[in-house]
């Protein structure tokens, strides 16, 4: 690691992960060449922050481009680096980059950006209140063409009304005919089975006299 001061031992803060755990990591750090922290063992925080930087690094960069060597993968993380740190703002930080917020040198930036957003917002306001189109100016001739629109959207409803109308009656219609039907098949039923009752009873008594 550079930028440390001599016979540093640099902490790397890292998951549980076979990757990290193994002969090779345990050898180095054995050695005393890097002091291994295991997230949420060893600490109590988490490293899902770099974790996430790192899917981002991958996913949104490296994979986009050629990475035919292991110079080209060198230089493309150092941009990306580079810029994360000093170009690209965050919204955790209200707009500031992380070398504004690690070295306290974007204090004013958050209310910079409030000021430039409102005045784009006002400027974008007036702009489209300004902004008139031929499609929504009613011209001489239009008044006209709208009356006649919206007599025949009143003469469409209208029809749909009576449409309603008409249907609820003529089923009302078919209703009644159909329950007076019913009626007169029952009574008829009725009347048919009374019959059938004489009949057999007088069947009956036919044949008692006969026997005596």
């Amino acid at each position: 690691a550079t930028g440390l001061p001599e016979n540093t031992v640099p902490s790397a803060v890292m998951d549980s992960g076979v990757e990290n755990v193994n002969a090779k990591v345990n050898e180095l750090v054995s050695e005393g060449t890097i002091k291994r922290l295991l997230a949420q063992v060893d600490i109590a925080r988490s490293n899902s922050m770099i974790e996430a930087w790192w899917r981002q690094l991958k996913h949104q960069w490296l994979f986009l481009n050629e990475l035919d060597s292991a110079t080209s993968v060198r230089k493309l993380v150092g941009f990306y680096v580079e810029q994360h740190n000093t170009v690209v703002p965050h919204f955790a930080f209200q707009g500031q980059t992380s070398d504004e917020m690690y070295f306290g040198t974007g204090a004013s930036v958050p209310a910079t950006l409030k000021q430039k957003r409102d005045q784009a917002r006002a400027a974008r306001l007036a702009h489209n209140r300004a902004v008139t189109c031929a499609r929504c100016k009613v011209e001489d001739t239009k008044p006209a063409m709208v009356r006649f629109y919206f007599q025949l959207s009143i003469i469409h409803f209208l029809a749909a009304q009576r449409l309603a109308e008409f249907s609820n009656a003529f089923f009302q219609n078919v209703l009644q005919r159909r329950s007076a039907t019913l009626s007169q098949l029952l009574s008829h039923q009725k009347k048919s089975n009374r019959v059938g009752r004489i009949r057999r009873c007088s069947r009956w008594r036919g044949s008692q006299i006969f026997d005596r």
